[in-house]
């Protein structure tokens, strides 16, 4: 996260406290809730980035990755040629 104060890029630590929720996105850009546990699943979400306080944060990562992919399924690159 840029820090405009400090003027660099520090780690974002925002995680929810134990037996706190947080969201976070499926591979079919689902979003689910788990509660914190610290658990090996839990520190994997976060440290992938993967992992958010609130739904409509999850929601907007959601839509951007959905959208990027929508995007790339239009590339030139990625069209085939129909005979």
């Amino acid at each position: 996260i840029w820090n405009p104060r400090c003027r660099r890029i520090q780690k974002n630590n925002a995680r929810a406290k134990p037996g706190k929720p947080y969201f976070w996105v499926t591979a079919y850009l689902e979003v689910k809730q788990s509660v914190e546990s610290d658990s090996a699943s839990d520190r994997k979400r976060f440290n992938k980035g993967n992992y958010f306080l609130t739904r409509d944060v999850a929601l907007r990562a959601r839509n951007r990755a959905l959208n990027a992919c929508k995007e790339e399924m239009m590339a030139e690159d990625n069209c085939s040629e129909q005979l």
